[in-house]
């Protein structure tokens, strides 16, 4: 066999072999995605005031008083097909949603003309006026992404990607007081 056929046979052989070795190379501790519930605010952490604009293109500083209600968050974005899954479920909660319990939509960008009558969503939306910034400040990595927060602005539960109906029903539950 020719020097260079022998070669380029190595070369192949070490080329196809190498994804292998590489894969082999990672250490055990190599990142991967977050289990859903670890992105967003850590429980007990304090949510931070959020600057929006509602569909009626009025601002709204959206924050959290110790005498206010519980408020459940639904950050979204208007092209994600996980968070339009969601919708039709909270829009069932939010049919019977308890008293003390305040629902707002937060869309990560602003809905094309003609979204509400193709998805539509019976719960207040706003849209985050910085997204980006807004993202890092609440550890926002994917959405959908859901944050129920206390009075006061402390975060009493987070639960991230499609969640069953049972688990929408425990973010939508009765505050306690």
């Amino acid at each position: 066999m020719p020097r260079r056929a022998l070669a380029a046979l190595v070369a192949l052989a070490l080329v196809a072999a190498w994804p292998a070795a590489a894969q082999l190379a990672l250490p055990s501790s190599a990142p991967t995605r977050p289990a859903p519930g670890q992105e967003g605010p850590k429980l007990g952490s304090y949510m931070p005031a959020l600057e929006t604009t509602g569909l009626n293109n009025v601002d709204y500083h959206i924050d959290f008083p110790v005498k206010g209600p519980t408020t459940l968050l639904f950050f979204f974005s208007p092209g994600c097909p996980h968070c339009k899954a969601m919708i039709p479920e909270w829009n069932k909660a939010f049919a019977s949603k308890p008293e003390g319990l305040k629902v707002l939509g937060v869309a990560m960008e602003k809905p094309p003309d003609g979204f509400f009558s193709v998805v539509p969503v019976s719960f207040p939306v706003v849209i985050a006026r910085q997204a980006r910034q807004m993202s890092k400040d609440i550890n926002l990595q994917h959405v959908p992404l859901a944050v129920r927060v206390a009075p006061g602005g402390q975060v009493e539960d987070v639960a991230g990607g499609e969640v069953p109906p049972e688990r929408v029903q425990k973010l939508f539950a009765a505050p306690a007081r």
